[in-house]
């Protein structure tokens, strides 16, 4: 079960990532699209206005009624949504697989502990006990007889 769900996981986490990075790329050509039009928008001898204050007023004024720079800032804010749900899917999977991650390291303790591998205190317990109980087995296989009658 969890096998197949971890695997379901992978798969889906993989099609997040592409799908966000997509989104990514959209929004940066968006972006891009946007300081241009603005650019092109902005009057040769700059904004009008008697400080800095008007000129900036003018400008918003100009972008805001301009149909093409709305269109850009709506496609802009859509692929900003979007790059939020992926993200928001991205850590929701990724927190399920930490989650049958430790669930399966527990099963190997647990299974660990059954066969009587005991932690000898170096380092990570779990890991301690995971190389002790392969040693141990690969130690069980060593002293078996040798079957001859095995064609290979």
């Amino acid at each position: 079960m969890n096998q197949i769900r971890m695997i379901e996981i992978s798969l889906n986490l993989g099609k997040l990532y592409r799908d966000k990075a997509a989104a990514s790329f959209k929004e940066w050509q968006l972006t891009q699209d946007a300081e241009a039009r603005m650019l092109a928008m902005t009057p040769p001898e700059d904004w009008p206005g008697k400080n800095e204050g008007a000129r900036k007023t003018a400008a918003q004024q100009a972008y805001a009624t301009d149909p093409a720079l709305i269109e850009i800032t709506k496609a802009l804010a859509a692929a900003r949504g979007q790059i939020l749900s992926f993200d928001a899917e991205i850590q929701a999977l990724e927190a399920e697989r930490r989650g049958l991650e430790w669930a399966i390291r527990g099963q190997l303790v647990e299974k660990m502990s059954v066969i009587g591998v005991q932690s000898n205190g170096r380092g990570d317990p779990a890991e301690t006990a995971f190389d002790d109980s392969a040693g141990y087995q690969v130690d069980q296989a060593a002293f078996q007889p040798i079957d001859d009658s095995l064609p290979f």
